[in-house]
């Protein structure tokens, strides 16, 4: 009973203790744009499997949704997961040939030396793209263009 008496009170001080240090008051909007995750919106150079063109990602909604978005010309939606910093669409390459469909999915980073933002990761290929049984993930990478 005193064993369970005495961690009730140090568990009891350690809260109290770490809910004082906590800073009080709202946060302004200020500090809510400084401490908002980066998202992915804008124009990106790609490159998928050694196929230049751009990734070009309009708007993100509130629910991790891309709007608007395509790469090289061709229409995408996904999702943003601003925990993961992973990004995750479907290429339409041609909209009633699912064979054509291919499954992307990367992770967001920033450069060492010049902290421009990068994506990178793969994507999967169907019969329709091009892909065979043996050969059906590529590698493909994105630099962000400017940041907007």
């Amino acid at each position: 009973m005193m064993f369970r008496r005495k961690f009730l009170e140090r568990t009891l001080i350690t809260t109290a203790g770490l809910a004082l240090a906590t800073p009080l008051g709202p946060r302004t909007a200020e500090d809510m744009v400084q401490n908002a995750p980066f998202k992915p919106v804008g124009t990106w150079t790609v490159n998928g499997n050694g196929f230049p063109g751009n990734l070009v990602i309009q708007s993100i909604d509130t629910g991790g949704n891309l709007v608007n978005s395509s790469i090289y010309d061709q229409p995408i939606f996904g999702f943003w997961d601003d925990r993961g910093q992973k990004l995750t669409f479907m290429r339409l390459i041609k909209r009633d040939d699912p064979t054509t469909f291919q499954i992307y999915t990367g992770y967001l980073m920033r450069g060492v030396n010049d902290d421009r933002y990068s994506l990178a990761g793969s994507f999967e290929g169907f019969a329709g793209t091009g892909a065979y049984a043996e050969r059906v993930i590529y590698g493909w990478y994105a630099t962000l263009n400017s940041e907007e």
